[in-house]
């Protein structure tokens, strides 16, 4: 009874160390897109956690993650009927390191996909009339639009989006300082 105890605090306690890794890879990538860093966000050890689910959802989907997972765990239970794999128990950790490093990356390309893809659903954002630089930028050409995006320490983090071209700028407006922007542009 020990026994089993244990082995299930090991592997709920590796199954947990997997998602936060998987969501910590996902958050990565969806604000990378933004030129934003993760270390900017004070997500803490829950909120990463979290965001596996996304990822893990849709990856059970794909079958090339899907079926090596299956399968490795298939030949590491120890089943009665299952017996005759046990000689294959190598491959069976092989094929979860397998799908743990397929996981990981799919959280990347899914991050970054649903970062282009919700660029523009974000809340809009409002800006106090002193700001003439903003001001400035939002009454160019190309039909922008001000989203926020994120709150950091001792800032905001705004999104201009320009629809015609399909650029965008990251704004990060500190608090109280309005004249002080640092923009960083893509295409």
């Amino acid at each position: 009874m020990e026994n089993r105890i244990a082995l299930i605090l090991g592997l709920s306690s590796i199954v947990s160390v997997v998602l936060y890794i998987v969501g910590y890879t996902y958050l990565e990538s969806f604000y990378d897109f933004f030129d934003v860093s993760l270390s900017e966000l004070n997500f803490g050890f829950e909120e990463i956690l979290v965001h596996s689910a996304p990822v893990v959802l849709e990856s059970i989907t794909d079958t090339w993650i899907t079926f090596p997972l299956l399968f490795s765990t298939l030949i590491l239970i120890d089943l009665p009927l299952i017996r005759i794999f046990r000689p294959l128990s190598f491959l069976g950790v092989a094929g979860v390191l397998v799908s743990i490093a397929l996981l990981i990356h799919s959280a990347e390309d899914i991050g970054r996909m649903r970062a282009s893809d919700e660029r523009n659903n974000y809340p809009f954002a409002m800006i106090p009339p002193s700001n003439t630089l903003l001001q400035n930028l939002l009454e160019s050409d190309g039909f922008p639009s001000l989203h926020f995006l994120a709150r950091a320490d001792g800032y905001s983090i705004l999104i201009v989006n320009f629809f015609d071209s399909g650029s965008f700028w990251i704004v990060r407006m500190p608090d109280g300082e309005a004249d002080n922007w640092i923009f960083s542009y893509h295409e």
